[in-house]
C-alpha cells in the first residue's frame, strides 16, 4: 500500500512563514558578506584583483539564488496549500447536491456461489427434469438472498436460495420455447424459505390506513419504522418488462418521466438500459411485471423524500424519488384501505 498523505494546513503555514524569515536573515548576512568582498577587493593589488574580483561575483550571484529559491519554495507551497483548500470545498459543495449522492447501500448486492457480485436475476438456473435452465423471473430469491445475507452477517449465494426455495415449495416448471422458466414466487414462499434459515424471523406486514390522511404519508411513516429496525424490507413493485431497443447501450433514457440520471449514479450501470426500472403505476400493463425489490432505507435530502432499494433486476442499488416509488407499488399489495410488504429480522429466540 502506498503511503498515506496527511496535509496539516497550519503547519504548512507556518513553514511558508519560517521559510520568508530564513530568506531575508540570509540576503542579510549576503549583504554584510559582499560587503566586506568589495573592502577586501580593494586591499587586493592589480595583478590578483580581476579574477578575485570575478570569482566574487559568482559567489555571490549563487547566493543571491539560493534565496530566490527559498521564495520560490514558499510561494509554491502557498499554491499548493490553496489547491487543497480549494478541491475539499468542491468536494462539499458536491456532496451537497443530493443527485450526486453517492448511492452506498447498507444491503448486500446478491452474489454467486464464488462471491462475486451476481450479473442479474437472469443468471439463476431453475431445476428441472432436463437439468437446470434460466429462470426469468427469479427477483424473488435473489431479493431474499440480499436480506439474509443482512440479517446473517455473510454473504449467502443467491442460487442457494432459490435452489432452497424449489425445494421447500414443491414448484415445477417445464422450459419456454426459448428455453426459459417464468415461475412467479408469492409472499408466502419468500416467509416460508427465509424461515428455514436459523436464526431469521419472516412476516407479512400488512398497514391500514387511516381516514383523512394521506396515504403516501402515512406509508411513509410505516416503512421508516420497518427500514430503521435490524433485518430488511422486501415489496413488491411493478417493474418494466425489457429493455426497450431504442434506449439500448444509452445512458439518456427517461420512462415514464424519470431519467436514468434519478435512478442509478453510475455510469457504467446506466448503460444496461431501463428494462427493471420501477414504471410509477401500480398495474404492469403493457411492458410491464409484478417485481420484488428490497427496500434499503429512506432518505430526505434538500426537503426531498427518496427511497433507495436494491433491485435484482441488474443487482444494483437504484435511487427514486418517493411519489414516484409510491405509485410504482404493486396493486396486489396495495388497496384503497391498505399495503403490505415482507419484513425480515433476526430471531430473537436463544438459538
Amino acid at each position: 500500500m502506498g503511503a498515506v498523505l496527511r496535509v496539516n494546513r497550519d503547519e504548512v503555514r507556518e513553514r511558508i512563514q519560517q521559510l520568508r524569515k530564513w530568506r531575508t536573515e540570509w540576503e542579510g548576512q549576503l549583504e554584510a558578506a559582499q560587503r566586506v568582498s568589495r573592502l577586501l577587493a580593494e586591499a587586493v593589488q592589480a595583478a590578483p584583483r580581476v579574477p578575485w574580483e570575478a570569482r566574487a561575483r559568482l559567489n555571490n550571484s549563487r547566493l543571491v539564488r539560493v534565496g530566490e529559491r527559498v521564495e520560490e519554495l514558499a510561494q509554491v507551497l502557498e499554491r499548493a496549500l490553496a489547491c487543497l483548500e480549494a478541491a475539499f470545498r468542491d468536494a462539499a459543495a458536491l456532496l451537497q447536491e443530493p443527485i450526486l449522492r453517492p448511492i452506498l447501500t447498507t444491503t448486500p448486492l446478491a452474489v454467486d456461489a464464488y462471491q462475486r457480485p451476481l450479473a442479474n436475476q437472469f443468471s439463476i438456473r431453475f431445476p428441472t427434469p432436463t437439468g437446470p435452465v434460466p429462470w426469468s423471473t427469479a427477483c424473488g430469491p435473489v431479493a431474499l438472498s440480499m436480506v439474509l445475507s443482512r440479517i446473517r452477517g455473510q454473504l449467502i449465494p443467491a442460487q442457494e436460495v432459490a435452489d432452497r426455495l424449489v425445494q421447500i415449495t414443491g414448484k415445477t416448471a417445464k422450459p419456454d420455447g426459448k428455453g426459459r422458466v417464468n415461475v412467479f414466487t408469492s409472499y408466502l414462499d419468500l416467509l416460508n424459505t427465509a424461515r428455514a434459515y436459523g436464526g431469521v424471523e419472516a412476516e407479512l406486514r400488512t398497514m391500514t390506513f387511516q381516514e383523512g390522511r394521506n396515504p403516501s404519508e402515512q406509508a411513509w411513516e410505516h416503512l421508516r419504522e420497518a427500514t430503521s429496525q435490524p433485518g430488511g424490507v422486501i415489496a413488491l413493485v411493478t417493474a418494466k418488462r425489457f429493455t426497450s431497443p431504442e434506449t439500448r447501450g444509452s445512458e439518456n433514457w427517461v420512462f415514464n418521466g424519470l431519467s436514468a440520471k434519478e435512478v442509478i449514479e453510475d455510469p457504467e450501470q446506466r448503460r444496461e438500459g431501463d428494462g427493471g426500472l420501477l414504471t410509477g403505476t401500480s398495474h404492469a400493463g403493457k411492458g410491464g411485471i409484478a417485481h420484488w425489490v428490497v427496500v434499503d432505507r429512506l432518505e430526505e435530502i434538500g426537503g426531498q423524500r427518496y427511497v433507495v432499494i436494491n433491485n435484482p433486476f441488474h443487482n444494483r442499488p437504484e435511487r427514486y424519488p418517493w411519489e414516484y416509488f409510491w405509485r410504482s407499488i404493486n396493486h396486489q399489495a396495495l388497496q384503497p384501505n391498505s399495503w403490505w410488504f415482507l419484513h425480515f429480522r433476526p430471531s430473537t429466540s436463544s438459538k
